[in-house]
């Protein structure tokens, strides 16, 4: 039996107490734990954020001989990077290299991610150096940061320079152009956002639902449904399967703009393509409901 998957497979669905009883099987069989499955264990120690057993697993590789390599400590940086804990992140960084660990792409990315989120993008972009001094490349990811947060802040002159300069390094993907096209959206500068969308056709890179969704989101806020819906058709003409929450956006703006019995043929739609309606699909069925039997009292 290949036990490191079969941990994997009971972290990924957070099943921790099953993992640790496979790791005790595993022990009585004579077959001792190495740094993969001890990496495993923490990762998904991690994910659940239980310290106090984080803290055993690692005594128990101390009392074993031994050390945790690069790829648990990049665990363990980037679960503290993620919560914003930056100076417990920067001191595991210290220890890892300190130990002779040497941090790779991930391990800078998971740092470069919590400078970023916590507003500390030029920090973000001295350890961008950093890397590039260490012969490191910052990948898609990488960028993606740096991206979400100008993004995010309403810098987006400099989101799409960034974004520009990556494009033509063969780096941009989906992901860095639905962060823009959201950042567009957010402040309401919609002809950019469709720009972005036909961009993406021109450099090879194909839109997801993601991206749709979130163009006919602000369509519908500003009652462009016409536009709305000819977006959601482009979509469905790419084969790009719509989900829940992109239901519920074009549902949203057919109950506003009246037009109740396009609204339900979609949530009709949703059950023919197997797409689960969700609390929020029947409240905004019920609002409009609501909506057009207020209206039609008031025209009697």
């Amino acid at each position: 039996m290949c036990y490191s998957a079969l941990l994997h497979g009971y972290c990924k669905e957070g099943k921790i107490e099953d993992a640790l009883r496979a790791c005790r099987e595993m022990v009585a069989q004579g077959i001792d734990m190495d740094l993969v499955c001890y990496g495993i264990l923490i990762d998904g120690t991690l994910k659940q954020h239980d310290t106090r057993r984080l803290l055993v697993l690692l005594k128990e590789m101390d009392d074993q001989g031994l050390s945790p390599d690069n790829v648990i400590y990049t665990s363990m940086i980037a679960a503290n990077s993620k919560v914003g804990n930056l100076r417990e992140a920067f001191g595991l960084w210290d220890i890892m290299i300190g130990e002779g660990c040497i941090p790779n792409v991930v391990t800078y990315t998971a740092l470069i991610n919590g400078l970023c989120k916590a507003g500390f993008i030029d920090k973000a972009e001295l350890l961008c150096k950093e890397m590039l001094v260490s012969n490191l490349l910052p990948n898609q990811i990488t960028y993606g940061c740096f991206i979400d947060q100008l993004a995010e802040e309403g810098n987006l002159d400099k989101a799409v320079e960034l974004h520009n300069a990556i494009v033509k390094g063969v780096l941009a993907n989906t992901v860095t152009y639905n962060i823009l096209i959201r950042g567009f959206c957010k402040l309401g500068r919609l002809e950019e956002a469709m720009e972005l969308l036909v961009g993406m056709a021109d450099n090879g890179i194909l839109p997801d639902c993601i991206t749709y969704s979130t163009i006919i989101y602000e369509h519908c806020r500003r009652g462009s449904l016409h536009e709305a819906i000819r977006l959601w058709d482009s979509m469905l003409n790419k084969g790009i399967m719509p989900d829940t929450l992109a239901y519920n956006f074009l549902i949203h703006g057919c109950c506003v703009a009246g037009e109740l019995n396009k609204a339900f043929e979609l949530r009709d739609d949703m059950f023919r393509r197997s797409v689960k309606p969700s609390k929020v699909t029947h409240d905004i069925l019920a609002r409009g409901n609501h909506l057009k039997n207020s209206y039609e009292n008031v025209d009697q």
